[in-house]
């Protein structure tokens, strides 16, 4: 029989501060952290959706049932018997087919709520956390090493780990979390025997919110002359304007947005900006198309093309006469003007959550006028 570590008294360098002060922990609200289980494999059958743990599936009728399932955000342990017993598995994000081994035979589960970054496990080759130590923060195969079936006690320091009996995450296994020290594997019949380690990683991050922060807001504004008509009258008479009675012009919006180098939002999360835009600073001075794209929400794949570029005609009428001996001249100018937007956004990973920051561009070359200017002949 296999079990996870239960709690010991925590060492002092166990108790190692976390790094992200920014990181707020919510363990209330799992929303973004859920199992779903099926009574088939190949996700068919009767199902059900958990966001907590169960301590007894046998009082939800769905005991020695599940035959695959499908992890979202944190992983979660599944338990062999009731009250988090027995053989355990471990299912990061993902789905799963049960084949073999642990097919019908789950009847408790948990999810897992601890910080997975920054993962740090000591482990000690005697009991007591006496002899050899070696420390890791990454998977390790320890048949490659010194320390192979040779550990006899750990101190967690971050993150949640699974110990294997055997290479390549194979055998009968522990789950080993941060702040619970286990001086002696001998009660635990685990006692040299662990050939492999891997730290836990949590789904992919989930944008909650996504703010624009106009106090912050810059602009930066250019015209130019994009066309030029002349026309000359050079008769006692008044003419016909010889270039028609209107004009028309193709001009763009576009909007892009750039992430901080320090994001952790992975590639393929998706979400989508979106702003109210009142009657004030600088959504005042917006194009009714480029407040109009805003309300509607400018959507995000990360990875993909992050922007989106809008074209829009803009038809102006000319004067229909030139005056006689007049020189008639027509200037469409185009205003150029560009938003720099700070954007931030709240980046739940797992159960933390962090706040980064983006920078929202929008280019908005909507605005055309004619200017009219005329000399005599």
């Amino acid at each position: 029989m296999v079990y996870t570590t239960t709690p010991q008294t925590v060492r002092p360098e166990a108790q190692t501060p976390s790094l992200h002060s920014q990181t707020h922990k919510s363990r209330s609200d799992n929303k973004m952290n859920k199992l779903v289980v099926y009574e088939h494999p190949d996700f068919k059958g009767l199902s059900q959706e958990f966001t907590d743990d169960v301590h007894d599936l046998v009082a939800l009728s769905f005991d020695n049932t599940i035959s695959s399932l499908e992890v979202f955000g944190q992983p979660w342990i599944l338990y062999e018997h009731q009250f988090y017993r027995g053989n355990v598995r471990v299912y990061e994000e993902g789905r799963y087919n049960f084949t073999k081994g642990f097919n019908d035979v789950i009847s408790s589960m948990k999810l897992i709520q601890d910080n997975l970054s920054n993962p740090r496990i000591i482990l000690y080759e005697h009991i007591n956390y006496q002899g050899i130590s070696r420390t890791f923060t990454q998977e390790t195969n320890l048949t490659f090493g010194d320390m192979n079936d040779k550990a006899s006690s750990h101190v967690v320091q971050g993150g949640v780990w699974v110990l294997y009996e055997h290479p390549n995450c194979e055998g009968h296994r522990i789950v080993a979390k941060k702040g619970e020290c286990v001086p002696d594997y001998r009660s635990l019949n685990f006692n040299d025997r662990v050939s492999h380690i891997r730290p836990l990683k949590s789904g992919k991050p989930t944008i909650k919110k996504v703010t624009i922060l106009w106090d912050e807001a810059k602009t930066e504004s250019k015209q130019q002359t994009i066309d030029e008509i002349i026309s000359e009258n050079q008769t006692p008479h008044e003419q016909a304007f010889t270039a028609g009675q209107s004009i028309s012009k193709e001009v763009t919006i576009s909007q892009s947005l750039t992430f901080s180098q320090s994001s952790q939002i992975t590639l393929g999360s998706t979400f989508k900006i979106s702003s109210g835009v009142d009657m004030f600073g600088i959504q005042a001075d917006m194009s009714l198309e480029l407040k109009m794209e805003l309300q509607l929400g400018f959507q995000v794949e990360k990875g993909k093309a992050e922007s989106k570029t809008t074209t829009i005609k803009r038809e102006f009428t000319l004067p229909a006469k030139v005056p006689p001996k007049t020189r008639l001249k027509i200037r469409v100018v185009q205003e150029q003007v560009t938003y720099d937007l700070p954007v931030e956004m709240e980046v739940w990973i797992g159960s933390e959550m962090k706040r980064e920051m983006a920078n929202l561009r929008c280019n908005d070359g909507s605005k055309i006028t004619l200017n009219y200017s005329s000399d005599q002949l």
